[in-house]
């Protein structure tokens, strides 16, 4: 079952580690649930750049991504989420590279102090998102999205209205006094 984005009638996919206790579930295995992802927290700051769909492009995005957080001040790790911006919009280039289009990188800090990155790219479907998400054993693809987890980022994705989708990552940080 897909759920309602606040964007409007966009499909949603998410994953989630079960809460504890856990369901009765075999050893290392991950349950995964789709939810509806929601900016629970007032955006703070915000930017916005478009990328080329070329490889060039993520030393690009990844040198955005730290010039605007380190900027802002953000209280989350810095390395981290520059690297899952840059394994998101790597992604995105390999996975949904259209001749003349380009992808969009958003970024932005919400009053708790977690940071969204949001990377949209011209082609609307996600085929396997819950695999990719929790590989299993030996799995080559879904590498990135794994490492996005690991480095504590919540993954959803969704469809835009205009066409494509956009991929988010929901990155804990801490809050900052007077980003009200």
């Amino acid at each position: 079952m897909f759920f309602q984005d606040s964007r409007g009638p966009e499909r949603v996919g998410r994953w989630t580690s079960p809460p504890s206790p856990a369901p009765a579930v075999s050893e290392g295995v991950v349950v995964v649930t789709r939810v509806t992802p929601t900016r629970a927290a007032p955006v703070v700051r915000e930017c916005s750049s478009d990328l080329g769909m070329f490889y060039r492009e993520v030393a690009l995005a990844r040198t955005y991504t730290r010039q605007r957080l380190t900027a802002w001040q953000w209280g989350g790790d810095l390395d981290d989420a520059v690297l899952i911006v840059s394994e998101l919009v790597t992604n995105a280039i390999h996975h949904a590279r259209v001749i003349g289009q380009s992808l969009c990188l958003d970024l932005a800090v919400l009053e708790d102090g977690s940071l969204l990155i949001e990377v949209s790219d011209p082609l609307p479907a996600f085929p396997g998102f819950e695999e990719l998400v929790v590989p299993g054993p030996g799995e080559e693809r879904g590498r990135g999205l794994r490492l996005v987890r690991a480095l504590g980022g919540d993954v959803s994705w969704f469809r835009r209205c205009g066409g494509g989708k956009t991929v988010r990552a929901h990155v804990r940080g801490l809050p900052k006094e007077g980003w009200r």
